[in-house]
């Protein structure tokens, strides 16, 4: 069954491709594209809206609002 409405997900993840590839086979999920942040993550779409957004979190470490934010 696909997923049909999804408002946001944010996920902090040390292991950002087999994240990505888990929501795409999984989940069915596709990769869109993400605005050039300092840090490394991936927007997934379900149609054309990206629902989950991954975090890398293997950078320097945030804090404060900075670790909210993201």
């Amino acid at each position: 069954m696909p997923i049909r409405r999804l408002d946001h997900v944010n996920v902090v993840t040390s292991n950002l491709e087999e994240m990505v590839a888990w929501y795409e086979t999984v989940l069915g999920l596709r990769s869109g594209p993400r605005p050039d942040f300092s840090f490394g993550g991936a927007w997934l779409c379900a149609g054309d809206a990206p629902i989950v957004h991954l975090v890398d979190d293997t950078g320097p470490e945030r804090t404060g609002s900075e670790a909210a934010s993201s």
